[in-house]
């Protein structure tokens, strides 16, 4: 059993962001709703009124006590160990990428003062370059995926959808994004790692954190509200992609 919890701290801890219990605690959350006992080898405990695993049952595989873990996901505490982290992730069953993620949330980089950032921008030799290849698509991505810049075919592959500019959101709120993409699970798996990396690099990019919240209330949306009408469109499927945001990103 992991030993080294600290001892209890007051609510007013501060760090984190992104809800009640901040990033770490809404990832861990996420998590434990996100997978059932079953796939870990825990009987189903006759009913369940919650989804996924039961905030015990996290502790119980972590070995950390189960009042530590509901402070981790309430936010009254903030910084687990190593130790302890690795536990949480072996215990929600994450893989490398998921499990790295985790780690970031519970050692955010130290405060320092943040420099105006300056725009993207795509040099004017990129540019004709790009223009010079009349029958290659061609592309640029700023940090976050969105279109700095195209030449006539890639500006021709994206064209009719609702966010043509942004892949991002393209992906997961694109009402036609799963018919666009044969293999969706396997591109969103793919663009969600593109923003991780981009996080490692500047988890408080305003960009990033914009983008990420956004697809995270729409996510929430959509799994509460179920199917949803746009104008002039067929109706959403009960699966849509700004669900699967959700599982993707946490």
């Amino acid at each position: 059993m992991v030993t080294d919890e600290p001892a209890e701290r007051s609510s007013s801890v501060e760090g984190g962001g992104g809800g009640k219990g901040g990033a770490l605690g809404e990832f861990l959350r996420a998590r434990r709703e996100q997978v059932g006992p079953a796939q870990l080898g825990l009987p189903p405990g006759g009913s369940r009124r919650v989804a996924g695993l039961r905030r015990e049952e996290v502790a119980l595989l972590a070995g950390v006590s189960t009042d530590y873990y509901i402070r981790l996901e309430q936010g009254r505490e903030r910084t687990p160990s190593a130790q302890v982290v690795d536990a949480l992730a072996r215990g929600l069953a994450l893989d490398d990428d998921a499990a790295a993620h985790l780690h970031r949330l519970a050692r955010p980089a130290p405060g320092r003062r943040r420099r105006a950032r300056r725009p993207e921008q795509v040099s004017p030799n990129l540019l004709r370059l790009m223009n010079g290849w009349p029958d290659t698509p061609a592309l640029v991505l700023g940090r976050c995926l969105d279109v700095l810049a195209h030449n006539a075919l890639g500006q021709a592959l994206f064209a009719g959808h609702v966010h043509s500019g942004d892949l991002v959101r393209l992906v997961f709120l694109d009402p036609d994004a799963r018919e666009f993409y044969p293999d969706w699970e396997r591109v969103a798996v793919n663009t969600v790692g593109g923003l991780r990396a981009a996080a490692g690099i500047d988890p408080d990019d305003p960009q990033l954190v914009n983008t990420v919240g956004e697809l995270s209330v729409r996510a929430r949306t959509s799994a509460a509200c179920g199917p949803a009408t746009t104008s002039g469109r067929r109706p959403a499927k009960p699966s849509g992609s700004a669900t699967g945001w959700s599982a993707s990103w946490n």
